[in-house]
């Protein structure tokens, strides 16, 4: 379930934008994609408190969750593809 806006924002914020593990931060301009993990799991009763979330990047992420990496590059190649192609339509 995904976490609602307001505390990925404040998770964001709190941890300036930067991946608590490696240090990589986020500015205009890289592609930098940031996650809002928990760190003690939903599903071993962690909750979604400010205090049980930490903001990392998606190479910091995948070392918690083996294959995130190769699933989120496979989704937003098709994720792109669909939009492309979708503008590409409306275009011609």
């Amino acid at each position: 379930m995904r976490l609602p806006g307001n505390i990925i924002n404040e998770v964001m914020q709190r941890d300036y934008y930067t991946c608590q593990m490696c240090g990589t931060k986020k500015s205009l301009g890289n592609k930098i994609i940031l996650h809002v993990h928990h760190i003690n799991p939903k599903v071993k009763g962690g909750s979604n408190k400010l205090a049980n979330l930490i903001l990392l990047c998606l190479t910091c992420h995948a070392k918690f969750h083996p294959g995130l990496e190769n699933l989120y590059k496979k989704n937003f190649r098709k994720v792109r593809e669909d939009f492309l192609g979708t503008v590409y339509e409306r275009c011609y």
